[in-house]
């Protein structure tokens, strides 16, 4: 990510979309329609590449985006992994 130019590519490819999430803060840029893959920016320091069919998926709800659920809530929380519960 060019944050001078604001142009992001991976593999060479434009992605879908990227959403920038930052302190519970969600901006999101779509920017090629044809391509199959997002791009996530959490607080400036990580990015994490998915398909784009998994945009509104649980996984990326909960782990990535850390949206409040009403259904799911975390049980344990280690360095590693987060177990869900109903």
């Amino acid at each position: 990510m060019d944050f001078k130019t604001q142009t992001l590519t991976w593999g060479g490819e434009t992605p879908y979309f990227v959403e920038f999430i930052d302190n519970g803060t969600i901006l999101k840029h779509y920017m090629d329609p044809n391509s199959d893959f997002a791009v996530f920016i959490i607080n400036h320091e990580k990015a994490v590449v998915i398909d784009k069919k998994f945009e509104n998926s649980i996984f990326t709800k909960l782990v990535i985006e850390k949206s409040n659920s009403t259904v799911f809530k975390p049980l344990f929380y280690s360095d590693k992994a987060v177990v869900w519960g109903i």
